[in-house]
């Protein structure tokens, strides 16, 4: 009750496969690091998709502190229960937007994704309502100081929610 909730809600990434047609996540949060610095007062609460979910694990000494709800069925439950989301290009972000609360963007593979995998609709760099992170450093950073984050992207986030949330009232 006492801490702060981080929904950390990536993309499923076509290319994450192997011969086998085997998914595979390559987790580039670092937990490790996450779990020292944040650990007494943040949990993560991890929502991976289901291709890859089974073939992720926590290392037991984090099982307060990151806790896998890929199985979970309703990720609104958790967008209502979390203080901030880390996602990348996952749509989660449009729905969690509702919320007016600090979305982190962690895309450390933003050009082998943009020109290998996907594509975009929006422009990462002047379209979305939170700072895009490339490395852990900055992801820390940015947790450590949400306040200073939500604040330098308040103008950019309230034009994203008119854009995309300002039908939806709430009720």
């Amino acid at each position: 009750k006492d801490k702060k909730i981080i929904l950390y809600a990536p993309t499923w990434k076509d290319d994450e496969q192997n011969d086998a047609w085997d998914h595979y996540f390559n987790l580039e949060i670092d937990l490790e690091r996450l779990y020292d610095k944040f650990g007494d007062t943040h949990t993560i609460l991890l929502k991976m998709h289901h291709l890859v979910s089974e073939n992720f694990t926590i290392d037991e000494k984090m099982k307060d502190f990151a806790i896998d709800l890929s199985d979970y069925d309703d990720i609104q439950e958790l967008y209502i229960l979390s203080d901030i989301l880390i996602t990348d290009y996952s749509s989660v972000f449009f729905d969690y937007a509702h919320s007016r609360r600090p979305i982190l963007f962690f895309v450390p593979d933003l050009e082998h994704y943009v020109s290998e995998v996907r594509g975009l609709y929006l422009n990462m760099e002047t379209d979305m309502p939170g700072p895009l992170i490339k490395d852990n450093d900055y992801l820390i950073e940015c947790i450590e100081n949400i306040d200073a984050v939500e604040n330098e992207y308040k103008e950019r986030y309230d034009k994203f929610y008119e854009k995309f949330c300002s039908i939806c009232k709430g009720h």
